[in-house]
């Protein structure tokens, strides 16, 4: 891949050596590219992309809370009822 990179080789004795198409040899080019102009992207891209996965955290914990709010809610209502109709039950 990095001879045919550099110009050491042609694109086609790369992938005629490894058994693959010109297709895939590019494909995986294009995402090795990708890939570097990520890693050296600037600190600031860097620090958004940091900032973006604690908000999402932050909501996936705060949806955690709400399910947790909502269960001891249910759980509580349903005692309560429980409660309530064996009172109701006892001055029959």
């Amino acid at each position: 891949m990095l001879a045919g990179l550099r110009g050491d080789r042609s694109v086609k004795e790369v992938c005629r050596e490894h058994q693959i198409s010109d297709t895939l040899y590019y494909s995986w080019r294009d995402k090795l590219l990708e890939g570097g102009l990520e890693a050296l992207a600037g600190k600031d891209e860097r620090q958004g992309e940091r900032e973006l996965r604690r908000k999402v955290a932050e909501l996936g914990r705060g949806i955690g809370s709400q399910e947790a709010v909502e269960s001891l809610t249910r759980g509580f209502l349903g005692t309560s009822i429980c409660a309530l109709s064996t009172q109701t039950r006892l001055f029959e």
